[in-house]
């Protein structure tokens, strides 16, 4: 079961949650939050991952790239991906909106070299609201983290890592697609901005707000305005 040789290492959007759940099912786990871009920070992470074997080890919710010496550290490395395998790297919060995707979820995959590449362990598939604006979209994407964080704690706790890799060879998941980056996506909006500027992936993109995104009618990014 998840212990000393856990270790959880996430980013300060979803940290005060993440803390609380591996609290529950494993309180002498290992924690970390790293910010993105905090290079010094990222340095020390890397000496401390180098300086013990880890048993089960979960990225969650971050963008921390591991190098081979660091994944040979762990017995199982995991990744929880806030998109589903159609979506690579960035864009989560905004390509399910620009590409008229019909649903949303994450994905529960082992991590290797390569980004959001490593075998496909677990999903979780929900019906994307026809409402929906990005605000809203990256709302309900860590709301299915956290979910698939709990359900991953729960099943290592109860069966191990094992029965995971068994569990997942029937259902055939694959990645798909290009590993999209921060600069392609920008690019992206930047288009549909000028196309299309009520478009709801748009919603708070560079400073554009959308006051009515906490308020029960939704988003004034009209969902109308979708392809």
């Amino acid at each position: 079961m998840p212990g000393a040789s856990t270790l959880l290492i996430t980013s300060p959007p979803l940290a005060n949650a993440a803390r609380a759940l591996l609290e529950r099912w494993a309180p002498d786990a290992g924690f970390v939050v790293w910010t993105p871009g905090d290079q010094a920070a990222a340095q020390a992470l890397r000496r401390d991952l180098l300086r013990q074997c880890w048993s089960w080890g979960i990225s969650f919710y971050n963008d921390y790239l591991f190098n081979a010496d660091e994944i040979a550290q762990f017995t199982d490395l995991f990744n929880i991906h806030p998109a589903l395998p159609a979506i690579r790297g960035r864009g989560y919060d905004v390509l399910p909106l620009i590409e008229g995707h019909g649903e949303y979820g994450v994905t529960l995959h082992r991590i290797d070299e390569a980004i959001d590449s490593g075998p496909i362990l677990r999903t979780i598939v929900r019906p994307l609201p026809a409402d929906c604006c990005r605000r809203r979209l990256r709302e309900l994407n860590q709301a299915a983290s956290l979910a698939l964080l709990a359900e991953t704690l729960d099943h290592l706790q109860q069966h191990g890592s094992g029965q995971l890799a068994a569990d997942s060879e029937p259902l055939g998941w694959r990645w798909s697609g290009p590993c999209h980056r921060e600069r392609t996506i920008d690019d992206r909006l930047a288009v549909l901005a000028a196309s299309q500027p009520r478009h709801p992936a748009l919603c708070g993109w560079r400073g554009l707000r959308c006051p009515a995104c906490s308020v029960p009618s939704g988003c004034h990014f009209s969902a109308g305005s979708r392809r």
